[in-house]
């Protein structure tokens, strides 16, 4: 796998691979942190609850939010081995260095690795009556199956933080304004 380094093991060091996965460390991590922490402020503002939800979403969890019509090209699934391929996985894996796992070894998918956090969330209040408007933080691993990418700007694999607010559509409409405004004055 081919990689970027910009530095060695110092503490402005990070390192990106074509594969569009990012490893961060030392002054990156610090700044990342330091992001989190406004974006929590920002979320405190509005007075949203911060939910942790599992990585992973139900196929039938993004049909409903109409994912697969809209970014089917970004979809990663999560699977698991076939019960009956395990023996033969493992008598393959002593035989040779194993850099893929063959679809005649895994189970059909059942989930997906999502490509935003706020999914999660619309998930979670699905079908559900809300007394009042809902203000929500989360913080969540998203991938993307990108055409390319691109360092720090376009990955597979990162961390996103979204502050979601569910509710009437002029609140929906106030909260996004005031966010763009937040956003662009930032």
């Amino acid at each position: 796998m081919q990689s970027t380094k910009l530095s060695s093991h110092d503490s402005d060091a990070w390192m990106a691979f074509d594969s569009g996965l990012l490893t961060i460390n030392g002054a990156a991590v610090e700044l990342s942190r330091r992001l989190d922490t406004i974006f929590r402020r920002w979320a405190e503002v509005v007075g949203a609850v911060e939910y942790q939800f599992p990585p992973v979403l139900s196929v039938g969890a993004l049909n409903r939010a109409d994912y697969f019509s809209s970014f089917p090209h970004l979809t990663t699934v999560a699977t698991c081995l076939r019960d009956d391929s395990v023996a033969g996985l493992k008598e393959e894996a002593s035989r040779q260095t194993l850099t893929g796992i063959g679809k005649e070894h895994l189970a059909d998918a059942s989930y997906v690795l999502p490509s935003a956090a706020c999914y999660s969330v619309y998930d979670h209040f699905h079908d559900r009556e809300l007394p009042a408007d809902l203000y929500v933080t989360v913080l969540s691993p998203c991938f993307r199956r990108e055409e390319y990418y691109e360092a720090a700007r376009r990955q597979w694999a990162f961390w996103m933080r979204e502050i979601v607010c569910v509710g009437r559509l002029a609140s929906v409409t106030s909260f996004l304004d005031g966010f763009k405004k937040r956003i662009s004055d930032f």
